[in-house]
C-alpha cells in the first residue's frame, strides 16, 4: 500500500513538473513577445524624435540665415 502511494506521489510530482515547465515556456514566450513589441515601439519613438530634431534644426538654420 505504501509503495502504491509513493508511486502515485512520484507520478503526480512528474505531472506537476511537466505542467510547470509548460507554463514557464508559455510565460517566457509571452514575455519575449512583449519585450520585442516594447523594443519596436521604443525604436519607432526614437526615429520619430530624431526626425523632429532634424526638422527643428532645419527651421532654426533657416531662421538664422534669414536674420543675418
Amino acid at each position: 500500500m505504501v509503495k502504491l502511494q509513493l508511486a502515485a506521489s512520484v507520478n503526480l510530482m512528474k505531472l506537476m513538473k511537466k505542467q510547470m515547465q509548460e507554463k514557464m515556456g508559455f510565460y517566457n514566450n509571452a514575455l519575449q513577445s512583449f519585450m520585442t513589441k516594447d523594443q519596436d515601439e521604443a525604436n519607432l519613438l526614437l526615429q520619430t524624435n530624431k526626425k523632429t530634431v532634424v526638422a527643428i534644426e532645419g527651421k532654426r538654420s533657416r531662421t538664422s540665415a534669414a536674420s543675418t
